[in-house]
């Protein structure tokens, strides 16, 4: 079988790291092996694609993830005190980040042992007992002896979830 490129398939971009696994699969042990220079294919490529447009991208990109601090002479103190007023917000803005996203892997991990089952954004996290619905949604307390003097210990699944959702109004 011919190992060069077809001009049937000029043009075509095929993702072979996304697919690799199945690539492996298919490929003996003599194909493993590259006949060509990485050179010559990659310039090949290179010619179909139209030039080296992704590489220029993926080295404007490797530059600007770069963080370089300098101290510069022309700016006064008052500049400097807004910089670490801004880095300030930035960190705090990361730890409210950090504890959402806890607070989701907790919901997760709590909805997955009661076999709860959501699909949608922004689903308030389920009831813990019928404690929070006094605590987290501001009930009247009569409501909670209700269930208290119904001999109600915890909520259902279907309670769990549905009941906030009722709450918070989505």
């Amino acid at each position: 079988m011919e190992k060069t490129p077809s001009l049937l398939f000029a043009g075509i971009h095929f993702d072979r790291k996304r697919f690799a696994k199945d690539f492996a699969r298919f490929k003996s042990n003599d194909e493993k092996e590259d006949v060509y220079a990485p050179e010559d294919s990659e310039a090949h490529l290179n010619v179909v694609k139209g030039g080296n447009k992704e590489k220029k991208r993926k080295r404007n990109l490797k530059d600007s993830g770069e963080v370089v601090e300098a101290f510069n002479v022309f700016k006064n103190s008052k500049s400097l005190k807004t910089e670490h007023a801004t880095s300030s917000k930035v960190d705090d803005n990361a730890r409210q980040r950090n504890q959402l996203e806890k607070l989701i892997e907790q919901d997760f991990i709590f909805r997955k042992k009661h076999g709860i089952h959501i699909s949608g954004h922004n689903v308030p996290s389920p009831l813990r007992s019928f404690e929070e619905l006094k605590l987290r949604y501001g009930c009247k307390s009569y409501l909670w002896h209700d269930l208290l003097d119904l001999k109600f210990k915890n909520p259902t699944p279907i309670q769990r979830q549905a009941i906030p959702i009722l709450l918070s109004g989505a």
